[in-house]
Formats: C-alpha cells, structure tokens, sequence
C-alpha cells in the first residue's frame, strides 16, 4: 500500500467495511481488524481462519483458541492487537 493509504487507513472510521475479529485464548484476548491481519500476526492461513469460524464454531485447534465475528463499535472500544 501506498503511503497515503497507510495513513488514510489508520483510522479505523476510514477503512473499507469488513470483518472484525476477537480471538479469545485461554488466558488472552486479542482484537484485530481484518482476516489479513489476523492471519499474518498469528502465522496463520486467512482460509483457515474462515473455515474455523464457519464451520467449526470459531475454533481453531492449531492455535487453540477461538474467533469471534464482532462489529465496528466493539472493536473501537478495545485496544487492537499490532496497532500503535
């Protein structure tokens, strides 16, 4: 991405509508705002992401943990995992 994007982007009010996700862990819970970039702060497949929550109610073995879909709002109002 370009530079100006980064920036237009870094607010969260400005970028294209998607998924938000809440990864809960056993004893952690991490916010992120797309499948792109759960996928590649947690070293996972964005595919495999979606199979989990499809058709394994969230769950994902290989990390133990399990996503949740959440809205705009909820996201807003925790911290995000990766973002400054």
């Amino acid at each position: 991405m370009s530079e100006g994007t980064t920036r237009r982007y870094s607010d969260f009010n400005n970028r294209p509508e998607g998924y938000y996700l809440k990864c809960v862990f056993s004893n952690d819970i991490k916010y992120y705002p797309s499948l792109r970039e759960a996928a590649r702060t947690l070293n996972v497949d964005k595919s495999g992401i979606k199979y989990a929550i499809v058709h394994r109610e969230g769950f994902m073995k290989k990390l133990n943990c399990t996503f949740i879909i959440i809205d705009k709002e909820e996201f807003i109002k925790n911290k995000v995992a990766g973002e400054k």
